[in-house]
């Protein structure tokens, strides 16, 4: 509903664009309009593309939504130093003509104004309009305006365009200008090397048959034979033959065209072409050494990793922070380039644990002379609240299902239970396993010798490159020195530089198939997604995520969804609610779990019941268990003078009351709520996971595993990250791996939702640890209900 609306709007918001004049383009050449646009080599309306769009078709702009820009002049002819310039960029295209036009009095000066506008109707569908405005001394086009509108269809290797002219039959020398249509179609023959195609023109009142008789059309063929070497040619009804040549050189393009008849020349054109991208050069490919930090470097793997221009990766580290996972997957990503040929260098500023553990997969790791690598190993800690809720007087009531379940245990005793400080210690001893065997291998440790320097750490310039750690020292200027003398045939290259000049795209359409990845981060609860101002907490609401399955699943283009989970879980209601919407979407289409930082509890009941899930080694999962509690303010109030004093009708009517201090029948409803609401959560795992009931339950009761021991478990399917997640959904949708596929991210957040997450989410993360001691923010910290939650506990590196 809500895309309809968009679409909607979009479409109300471009006619009001046509009826206040802001679209443009003059006619096509012919007796039923004045002579404009003398100087445009002609393309297709089908085929068109970039700056001249604007005057060709405006629908075919928001197909190309890189910026184009192109410069026209005429070198002989009638028209001979006309000009011309248009610009395109983001379905918006301005045209400014300097013409030499006819009148009854001889040629005369025209200049005319173009302004375009072009919008996608999705599924390959688009449509644009124009206006132009004609300037002159000529009384004639002083006055003139047209208005014309335009339509393209595009999929794979077939282009269907129509342009309708003078739609408003504006008035020229007295004389009614007739309305006109332009119709073509355009052919790839399993390349973008050559295209084929065929435009028909004929006024409203002339029918298809006498616009063929009067051989209102023309053919066109274009080649690229040579790479940045473009040749074509159009045929013309009347006799007339054009040929155009064109050469790429990385953002540049120069052609020439030149019209014949009878073996005669009439026209000819030159072209200057400006472009955002790059185009196939006709000169050496260029060669790149990308210059990232590891947050780019997660944006910028999905163009490099299809870009021969790349022949080296530099890494910078600076103290980041993010999960084991996501530093495990940058690894995985970087090595599978370096078995392509591509080389790798890390420079370290700071690194901790996890940043160590991506530079070492370098061939070279540089480090700053009083750089640090604080590689000292994995430490968790979790807070316990009992103590000061004792002092306090808030009563905690909890129960739950599964020892390992530690969710509750902050509220109800000082320490950890032996049961949930096992699992705890397993997990660690797992992953540390992972960094310590991947870190001796690279650095050629034994693994005493890795445990050994790890112990040591952390470590400081000289410190690092004695232990080992390091295998130069050198300051930026050096480091700059050292990798223009290790790569002297390539330039380096920051990421933003390098998005400015990535290959333009030559499709003309976007894959038609679409893979949705639908996000779930955060605590799961009911209602909408938000990020909380100030405490910077992201939660991730039933009702969103809910509306970006359930739109995923009805978008015929969307062959498979892939959810992206880093959630610990959260509530059973919010839960329960996107495991019932993802059935409904497995129902039609392939849907694929992908575990990043964290996909447990909760979040692993969702992924439980979806056809394949995918984690990270380096990921935490499982914590299948339930906790439920209530919390009394009571004899808080009390402490304060404040009494309270009760009236109810029903044994339990107080239940959920925050002055009610339960009994002890009302603590067994508690625990019969956990074991049924844990049963339940036994029958969604056995049930998704094709596994015995019994076997589930061994591998339940709230413990947590890391990926890579849940996968001997087979609580998941695969190993890998969003790479291997995206493959997995193509298989399952039927669509080749080497194909490319669109990968659509939902939900869509608006404006002020991404400057919260940017922004104020930094603040806040800051804000939460200024607070997290407060009465307030231990009141706020304990949960209330019934959590399918993991133990709130952090690792860090």
């Amino acid at each position: 509903m809500k895309t309809t609306a968009r679409l909607g709007i979009h479409a109300m918001a471009m006619a009001v664009v046509c009826l206040t004049g802001l679209a443009a383009t003059p006619p096509f050449l012919d007796s039923v309009a004045p002579r404009m646009s003398s100087i445009l080599p002609r393309d297709s309306v089908a085929g068109t593309e970039g700056a001249l769009s604007t005057i060709i078709n405006p629908a075919a702009l928001e197909a190309r939504k890189e910026a184009d820009f192109a410069y026209l002049r005429t070198l002989r002819g009638d028209t001979k130093n006309d000009d011309a310039f248009f610009l395109a960029w983001r379905g918006l295209g301005v045209g400014l003509e300097y013409l030499t036009a006819d009148a009854p009095s001889g040629p005369v000066s025209v200049r005319t104004t173009t302004l375009s506008g072009g919008s996608n109707l999705g599924r390959g569908l688009y449509w644009g309009t124009r206006r132009t405005w004609f300037s002159s001394d000529d009384a004639g086009y002083s006055d003139l305006a047209t208005w014309d509108i335009g339509g393209l269809y595009r999929t794979g290797n077939l282009s269907l365009g129509v342009v309708a002219r003078n739609v408003d039959q504006r008035t020229y020398r007295g004389v009614k200008l007739e309305r006109a249509f332009d119709f073509g179609i355009a052919l790839r023959p399993d390349t973008d090397r050559i295209r084929i195609s065929f435009d028909l023109s004929k006024p409203d009142d002339e029918s298809f048959r006498t616009a063929w008789e009067k051989r209102r059309y023309f053919g066109g063929v274009q080649v690229e034979p040579v790479r940045g070497f473009r040749l074509a040619a159009n045929a013309y009804g009347d006799g007339q033959f054009e040929a155009h040549a064109t050469i790429s050189i990385d953002t540049a393009k120069l052609g020439f065209s030149q019209r014949f008849e009878d073996g005669d020349a009439l026209a000819g054109v030159a072209m200057l072409k400006l472009q955002e991208g790059v185009s196939r050069s006709a000169l050496r490919r260029p060669r790149f050494v990308l210059i990232t930090t590891p947050k780019q470097w997660r944006g910028a793997y999905w163009r490099v990793r299809r870009d021969p221009r790349i022949v080296g990766v530099v890494l910078k580290f600076d103290g980041e922070k993010q999960s084991l996972a996501a530093w495990k997957e940058a690894q995985d990503q970087l090595l599978r380039l370096k078995e392509d040929g591509v080389d790798v260098v890390s420079y370290i500023n700071r690194a901790g644990g996890g940043g160590y553990w991506l530079a070492s997969i370098a061939d070279t790791v540089l480090l700053d002379p009083i750089g640090e690598v604080a590689l000292v190993g994995l430490h968790s800690s979790s807070q316990y609240y009992k103590g000061a809720m004792d002092k306090l007087g808030i009563a905690g009531y909890f129960r739950r299902a599964g020892e390992y379940k530690g969710g509750p245990e902050p509220y109800t005793s000082a320490e950890p239970s032996e049961p949930v400080q096992a699992n705890r210690a397993a997990l660690l001893d797992d992953l540390y396993d992972q960094i310590v065997t991947d870190i001796a291998g690279r650095r050629g440790f034994s693994r005493d010798e890795a445990l050994r320097a790890i112990n040591a750490g952390p470590y400081l310039g000289e410190e690092a490159l004695a232990a080992g750690m390091a295998d130069e020292m050198a300051t930026p200027e050096e480091a700059e020195t050292f990798l223009a003398d290790r790569y002297p045939d390539a330039s380096l290259i920051s990421v933003g530089d390098y998005i400015a000049n990535d290959y333009r795209a030559t499709e003309w359409a976007p894959p038609g198939d679409k893979i949705a990845v639908v996000r779930i981060d955060g605590a799961m609860v009911d209602g909408d997604s938000v990020t909380v101002p100030i405490v910077g907490t992201r939660l991730s609401g039933s009702g969103t995520v809910n509306r970006a399955i359930q739109d995923a699943a009805a978008d015929a283009s969307v062959k498979a969804i892939v959810l992206d989970i880093d959630s610990g879980g959260g509530l059973v209601s919010a839960s329960e609610s996107i495991w019932r919407t993802t059935q409904r979407a497995r129902a039609r289409k392939p849907v694929v779990a992908r575990i990043g930082g964290v996909g447990a509890s909760g979040a692993y009941y969702v992924a439980a019941g979806t056809d394949h899930i995918v984690a990270s080694p380096a990921s935490v999962t499982g914590s299948i268990g339930v906790y439920t509690g209530h919390v009394s303010l009571r004899d808080l109030y009390a402490k304060f003078g404040i009494s309270t004093h009760d009236a109810k009708r029903g044994e339990n009517a107080d239940f959920r009351g925050r002055m009610t201090n339960l009994t002890d029948d009302q603590q067994d409803i508690l625990q019969r709520q956990a074991d049924t609401l844990y049963e339940l959560f036994l029958t969604r795992v056995s049930e998704g996971r094709e596994m015995g009931r019994e076997q589930v339950h061994e591998l339940a009761r709230g413990q947590v595993w890391t990926g890579r021991q849940a996968r001997e478990r087979a609580l998941v399917d695969e190993l890998g990250g969003m790479r291997e997640t995206i493959d997995i959904a193509k298989d399952l949708a039927g669509i080749p791996r080497d194909r490319l596929a669109r990968v659509e991210l939902l939900p869509k957040r608006g404006l002020l939702q991404r400057l919260v997450d940017a922004g104020l989410g930094a603040v806040g993360r800051v804000g939460g640890r200024l607070t997290a001691g407060s009465l307030t923010g231990i009141i706020d910290r304990i949960p209330d209900g019934r959590h399918f939650a993991w133990e709130p506990m952090s690792i860090q590196d």
